[in-house]
């Protein structure tokens, strides 16, 4: 089920009115169902999953917790991480792993991919059950008792298909006692109008022309290929931070706060601080639980960049099966190894036209490796570079051609323009509350900020309900 579906603006009131006029526990069973009827609208067969990674980890994090013997702790921590990591390798990486196997022995035509279908959101639900029974291991957390609090965590809806990834430590413990005042609503309001003007404002009038673009690149022209490339930079920013805020808005009808997952990401002056400010709740998993265990900075240098190296492959790999994640998170492994041999106090703050210059750089890099994200296979995206560089120039006939994409929708172009303006505008004035310090002005102000906003995404929203890109990771 969408967020900008028919079908979800049903569920929701349905949901919301039954959550409230519940009582004690009884609304922990409602998200709880709500939850799984909101999974099984796409495919009702693979809640079965869910149920059963929740069955293994509840009862599996029990056992680690009362079992003395190191040896044993370990070998249940392993059993959990088998299952789990097992499920997610089957489903999403079987086909690529074959098909590198016999590719590697030149038997390409010999190999006949699987039926299988991938799960939505099981990246994003395996890692967050993963992180309850490490934190069990490491002694950080106690296994929590109540089953029905744990399944929610596992597939509590707003956050289930695409983050963020919450930690046990933050989430159970609000789904264990709802509290919620009239300024949670008002705040989830604001998100939830926020979210959507990102997607189907921004993100999804941008798709018509990066998929246009992207779709044939070869017959396009350099110049289109660059603006279809920084098109998808915003595209893809505003899409999945969309689907965040909506999440985080969601959440605050029951009383839930959920973690921010973006920062501003593209005013960041270097790639570290890129990865502090993307897709927060990724980044720091891959910190806690990845990098820190294999030695983090604490070892040599040449280990250092493997401990990277391995952590932007792994992310990249848990983006999708394809070579073309590989490069890209190699990409941003050697930027950031990079960045530290040429900065080694990045810490420290930037100011004037070297902190313009800097965050502009950084940017560059990161839109860079968007190409690798964006295109279907390695050799389209080093296709599309070389044709941005051996095929640019700027002429009449290439100028024009910049417009050509947005032909098939032709009032896309006028629309988009009118609704980028707008969020530079939403933003500037949210940065600067309003040139106003009085609370009650601010107040009425930003009230009208976010109806106007509502306006926006009437007349300007693409609502043919585009599923967000981060459901197919």
């Amino acid at each position: 089920m969408l967020f900008n579906s028919l079908h979800f603006l049903i569920f929701l009131p349905v949901v919301l009115v039954s959550f409230y006029l519940a009582k004690g526990r009884m609304q922990a069973i409602v998200l709880l169902l709500a939850s799984y009827y909101f999974y099984m609208a796409w495919n009702p067969f693979f809640i079965g999953l869910i149920v059963f990674s929740t069955v293994v980890d509840f009862f599996l994090g029990k056992k680690l917790h009362h079992q003395k013997s190191e040896v044993k702790r370990k070998a249940i921590l392993f059993l959990s991480l088998g299952i789990n990591l097992g499920l997610l390798f089957y489903f999403k990486y079987t086909n690529f792993f074959l098909e590198t196997y016999f590719s590697l022995f030149n038997q390409e035509g010999v190999f006949q991919p699987l039926s299988i279908i991938l799960p939505v959101g099981i990246s994003f639900y395996t890692f967050q059950t993963l992180s309850y029974t490490i934190d069990i291991y490491r002694r950080e957390r106690e296994p929590e008792d109540n089953f029905i609090n744990f399944a929610l965590y596992v597939s509590f809806f707003p956050q289930l298909v695409a983050g963020p990834i919450e930690r046990s430590t933050q989430l159970l413990p609000q789904l264990k006692k709802f509290t919620y005042s009239n300024n949670d609503v008002i705040e989830g309001c604001k998100l939830v109008i926020y979210g959507f003007f990102k997607k189907v404002v921004i993100a999804d009038r941008l798709a018509v022309y990066v998929n246009n673009v992207y779709a044939n690149p070869d017959e396009a022209s350099a110049l289109s290929l660059i603006v279809a490339t920084y098109f998808f930079a915003v595209q893809i920013y505003c899409d999945f931070s969309g689907y965040t805020d909506i999440a985080r808005g969601l959440a605050r009808f029951f009383g839930v706060k959920l973690m921010e997952n973006f920062k501003n990401p593209y005013f960041s002056s270097s790639i570290a601080e890129f990865w502090n400010r993307w897709h927060i709740s990724l980044s720091t998993w891959f910190r806690d639980y990845l990098y820190i265990p294999l030695g983090g900075n604490r070892v040599t240098k040449l280990r250092n960049f493997i401990n990277i190296l391995i952590v932007f492959f792994v992310s990249g790999l848990w983006h999708g099966a394809n070579w073309t994640f590989l490069i890209w998170g190699a990409l941003h492994a050697f930027y950031f190894k990079v960045e530290k041999l040429i900065f080694p106090n990045s810490k420290e703050k930037t100011k004037g036209m070297l902190y313009i210059f800097k965050v502009l750089f950084t940017f560059h890099l990161v839109v860079l490796a968007w190409i690798f994200f964006r295109a279907r296979s390695v050799n389209e995206a080093l296709s599309i570079m070389s044709s941005i560089v051996l095929k640019f120039s700027i002429t009449f006939e290439n100028i024009k051609s910049i417009v050509l994409p947005f032909t098939y929708d032709s009032r896309s172009a006028g629309h988009f323009i009118a609704a980028l303006i707008f969020l530079f505008i939403f933003f500037v004035l949210e940065r600067r509350q309003f040139l106003s310090r009085d609370k009650n002005l601010f107040k009425l102000r930003e009230y009208l900020a976010y109806m106007l906003l509502v306006l926006v995404i009437i007349l300007f929203g693409k609502f043919n309900e585009n599923s967000f890109i981060y459901f197919q990771f």
